[in-house]
């Protein structure tokens, strides 16, 4: 009876409704609702949170890189897109002799940004960089306010190979001054940037163009800010004679236990990336290249293995006294396979 009396309650129980007016189906909807709500915010989270690995400093240095990507996509896009249209509909070139520019150009352009890559790797990424916008932003002032002739056609060539050399140069130095962690976010980040720049580059140049009829004009009018960008460069950190990892152990490494003379405890941190050496104090002599830290770190590893053979002699005598100690008593008598574990 007791058995048919809490069966017969749990059915009436199931059937009315719960203290906050809903029934128990209802109340399953709504569960799995909230469950399906937690997994979006979950999706959600995952999708921005290489956003949140980005420290404040690191943030300050992308806005930089942001600015300057921005600057060259606003005020040299529109100058890109009507390239072929100026030969064409202002200086009276044919299909065949643009074709013809393209092809030669195009070859030039080829050995430019291949021999401005390797000069990057010399002398470093911010000074080729400088030098290729202003050769890029001053053909390309020249090129659309060029009487015609051969100055049309030498201007364009170096406008084209400029162009091309910095989009491998941009590329190089925005994606190497960040560390490998954050690399793949923050190039992605800038990238976004410098498309809205030419989005908004052209829509400007579109209303210029309704003030004055003329695309040239406006082109060069969008185009004169552009030389910032020389300036916005060299507040980038200098990336080049660096190896792929420089930037993680610069951001990263903690080198501790290392003392001066007086014997006070210093910690070694990583150094800003304008910076190949870790700063150890005021004295010049406490100041350690990063090409050092690849010795201490040698030194470390060395005392961690004595450290380990010294803790392994250490066991091997504490299981011998034990051993010891678990020796029969006197007056009993065990076999080897009777004997107590230690």
């Amino acid at each position: 009876r007791l058995f048919e009396k809490e069966k017969r309650r749990r059915r009436d129980r199931s059937r009315s409704p719960n203290p906050r007016g809903r029934t128990t189906a209802q109340a399953g909807q709504a569960s799995q609702n909230e469950t399906t709500h937690a997994q979006h915010q979950s999706a959600l989270r995952r999708f921005f949170n290489p956003l949140f690995i980005i420290s404040a400093k690191e943030y300050g240095l992308l806005a930089k890189a942001c600015s300057m990507l921005f600057v060259r996509g606003f005020c040299g896009y529109p100058a890109e897109v009507y390239v072929f249209k100026v030969l064409e509909e202002r200086y009276g070139y044919t299909t065949l002799q643009v074709t013809g520019i393209t092809i030669g150009g195009g070859a030039v352009s080829i050995f430019a940004y291949v021999s401005a890559g390797k000069l990057s790797d010399r002398v470093g990424r911010r000074p080729v960089l400088c030098v290729v916008y202003l050769i890029f932003f001053g053909a390309l002032i020249a090129f659309y306010n060029s009487p015609g002739g051969i100055l049309t056609v030498i201007t364009w060539i170096l406008f084209a190979a400029a162009m091309f050399g910095l989009d491998v140069l941009n590329a190089a130095l925005v994606s190497e001054i960040f560390a490998t962690r954050i690399r793949a976010t923050t190039s992605a980040l800038a990238t976004t940037v410098y498309v809205t720049g030419t989005v908004l580059g052209l829509v400007v140049e579109g209303q210029l163009y309704a003030k004055n009829g003329d695309h040239w004009s406006s082109i060069t009018w969008i185009a004169l800010p552009g030389f910032l960008c020389a300036l916005l460069v060299w507040l980038l950190p200098e990336p080049a004679f660096r190896e792929l990892g420089d930037t993680d152990r610069g951001s990263q490494s903690r080198l501790s236990g290392i003392s001066d003379g007086g014997g006070e405890q210093k910690h070694v941190v990583g150094n800003d990336d304008d910076d190949d050496e870790l700063d150890l104090g005021d004295n010049d002599e406490h100041r350690l290249h990063l090409g050092d830290v690849h010795h201490l770190d040698d030194e470390n590893h060395q005392q961690q293995q004595h450290h380990v053979i010294h803790n392994a002699q250490a066991c091997d005598s504490v299981v011998h006294d034990a051993e010891a100690l678990a020796e029969p008593i006197q007056g009993d008598s065990y076999d080897d396979d009777e004997r107590p574990p230690c």
